[in-house]
């Protein structure tokens, strides 16, 4: 197989990445593109931040002992964010102590 150029390369990886967009986000201008990454990233951070709170109210409460309220913040923590290690290692704990 021949080398390819890295023009070719890069405009390879420009068709795929237009491939790989929604309809609705091709057919915007770059300005509105701008604007959809901000919103978009600044969406990404709120859920983030929401989850850091609840883990965060699910250790401080499992501290205090109010076991069942924890339980609530931990579950909050995992409906927002599905990935959260702290909120579902508190789950599990919590769960094993109740059992």
């Amino acid at each position: 197989t021949r080398a390819r150029t890295p023009r070719v390369q890069d405009l390879l990886a420009r068709r795929a990445q237009r491939r790989a967009l929604p309809l609705a986000v091709a057919s915007l201008e770059k300005e509105e593109k701008a604007d959809a990454m901000v919103k978009r990233a600044g969406l990404r951070m709120e859920v983030s931040r929401l989850s850091r709170v609840d883990d965060e109210g699910g250790v401080d409460e499992e501290g205090l002992g109010k076991r069942e309220d924890a339980v609530v913040a931990f579950e909050g923590a995992v409906r927002v964010s599905p990935d959260s290690v702290v909120a579902r290692n508190g789950l599990d704990r919590l769960k094993l102590v109740t059992e």
